[in-house]
């Protein structure tokens, strides 16, 4: 019964709407969180600000929407006009499939998914790329040979993320053990903090949030311990500059503003959008605070490893699969 109130409560918000401000060509964009949470949905909002720039843009957005809702939600924007539509959360893949299907002049964007995708729906997210340098950094650091991975949920398409952090674990420190706890949230910061004390206490020594807000959790949890942490999407420094080693950084802005763009300008393709480091799309915040903890040649393996993987002398794989990366040769992905 709550659902459905707080369904009607949205619709009959969107409703309420002026009819002018559904014309043809507006976009909408649909979050997984707060466009001020200082991550994930945050960056999203301000590609579509540099998108409204660039071309003169108009969108209007519904932040934090119950995954339930989002069918209805995106039905509603798509009857009434608005291209592109852009749902940038994982758990909206279902419903941004249906809603392409069943809008197939209308040009759906969304943050990660797989093969097959409809001719009118383009799906952007280098997940394995960014995690498995995160991974990299985890695995040099680490002195007790055990660290840990804080996650958001999971499914096929975010396995990806702990699949690529764990091959980037391995890739440089085979013998390292790696735990992994899945949280069912992008944003309980409470919940992201006690799985990391868990970890801690089974001798982890380096802690990657890979959520949204929640991370903050996982991160003040490593802080408290003497331990080190890892922050994903976001430049998470300024959290815990003396122990946040590094962010593993998504530049969604320069992303999504510009898919954002060819999808308003009639330009986009139906297909995976595969966005790269070596496209200046995914990269490595500084060291910040923790820069003279990390030794010398740290800092070189992480660099001579990131330069290989810009040459496209180190070629990662997608692994959809839990545990995907424990079968992967490592020296197969050395090209």
């Amino acid at each position: 019964m709550k659902t459905l109130v707080r369904l009607s409560v949205v619709l009959g918000a969107l409703v309420a709407m002026a009819s002018a401000a559904f014309a043809a060509g507006k976009a909408a964009y649909i979050p997984c969180g707060q466009v001020n949470d200082g991550s994930w949905s945050q960056a999203g909002y301000e590609a579509m600000l540099v998108a409204q720039k660039r071309i003169g843009l108009k969108f209007d957005h519904v932040e934090s929407p119950a995954p339930a809702d989002v069918e209805n939600i995106g039905r509603d924007f798509a009857r009434k006009g608005y291209n592109p539509i852009v749902f940038h959360c994982a758990t909206f893949v279902k419903a941004a499939r249906k809603i392409a299907v069943a809008f197939p002049k209308t040009s759906i964007l969304l943050s990660t998914g797989t093969e097959p995708v409809p001719v009118n729906l383009a799906i952007y997210m280098p997940q394995h790329e960014y995690a498995f340098m995160g991974g990299v950094l985890a695995g040099l650091m680490t002195k007790s040979n055990v660290v840990g991975a804080v996650n958001s949920f999971k499914f096929p398409e975010l396995n990806r993320e702990i699949e690529g952090y764990k091959l980037g674990v391995r890739f440089v420190n085979p013998k390292a053990k790696i735990l992994s706890t899945f949280i069912n949230s992008w944003t309980d910061v409470g919940k992201a903090k006690t799985a990391a004390v868990a970890q801690l206490d089974l001798g982890a020594d380096v802690i990657a949030g890979i959520t949204d807000r929640a991370a903050i959790g996982a991160i003040k949890a490593a802080q408290e311990r003497g331990a080190y942490s890892i922050g994903f999407y976001a430049d998470l420094n300024h959290v815990a500059p003396d122990s946040v080693l590094t962010s593993i950084i998504l530049y969604y802005t320069k992303m999504l503003a510009d898919l954002v763009v060819t999808a308003a300008e009639g330009k986009m393709e139906g297909k995976v959008y595969h966005y790269t480091a070596a496209d200046g799309y995914v990269g490595m915040a500084g060291y910040g605070g923790t820069a003279a903890k990390v030794p010398a040649d740290v800092k070189a393996r992480v660099k001579e490893i990131n330069d290989m993987i810009l040459a496209g002398k180190i070629e990662l794989p997608f692994l959809p699969g839990e545990d995907d990366a424990y079968k992967v040769d490592l020296k197969s992905i050395v090209k």
